[in-house]
């Protein structure tokens, strides 16, 4: 089962309203030509309500269909615009980035007054997935801080020589080195890791962590 579909599963399961909402759902199979597949949606039942939700897998697939609507936008001219929207409807971004927390507006203010020779892109706008990378990096260091100020000693035996261990085998490997080799053990430390990130009291720019590692009480 693909993500979208279980997302959709997950709004069915969801839905408590009393009122009578129907569903309906597309796959756009080429994010780079999908103004056929998004007028499509609107060709029946003009006189609806319909609220029409884009669930896009990366930055890139955003950008792209932000690229067709304008496109679309200035080949009918703003005057026609109407005939663009079929009939009339609201366009509206999501953002779970709450751009009026103090926590986010001080993490601005130090990526723009960042040195761009450190790192060459500061200053750029705070996108939603560099955010959810943010928020899952600063998870970890907080985690490992955590594990550190519990037990100070508790990579004492992990490095040994300025080298890394996991048991007595230097490295972490993921894969077997050939067929005869036994297969990989997990880190030494994955469960105490993995246990430190749910309990970790963290909250973000994209919202506060939940014990499951899921972030929660999003500002959209």
């Amino acid at each position: 089962m693909t993500v979208g579909l279980q997302r959709l599963q997950h709004i069915f399961r969801s839905e408590k309203s009393n009122h009578r909402v129907r569903f309906a759902f597309r796959r756009l199979e080429n994010v780079y030509d999908a103004h056929e597949d998004l007028k499509h949606l609107d060709r029946n039942a003009h006189e609806e309500i319909k609220n029409i939700v884009l669930d896009l897998s990366s930055q890139e697939a955003y950008i792209a269909i932000m690229r067709q609507l304008k496109s679309k936008i200035a080949e009918v001219g703003m005057n026609k615009f109407g005939r663009f929207l079929h009939g009339g409807s609201n366009l509206t971004g999501f953002d779970i980035i709450d751009h009026t927390s103090v926590h986010v507006k001080d993490f601005i203010k130090e990526w723009n007054n960042a040195s761009k020779h450190n790192y060459p892109r500061a200053g750029e706008r705070l996108m939603s997935d560099a955010a959810l990378a943010v928020d899952s990096l600063q998870l970890v260091v907080e985690s490992l801080k955590n594990l550190i100020n519990n037990k100070s000693d508790i990579f004492d035996e992990t490095f040994r020589r300025g080298k890394l261990y996991n048991y007595d085998v230097q490295g972490i490997p993921c894969n077997r080195r050939d067929t005869d080799s036994p297969e990989p053990r997990p880190w030494f430390h994955g469960k105490a890791l993995m246990k430190a990130l749910k309990s970790a009291d963290f909250e973000g720019l994209t919202g506060k962590k939940d014990d499951r590692l899921q972030m929660i009480k999003h500002l959209i």
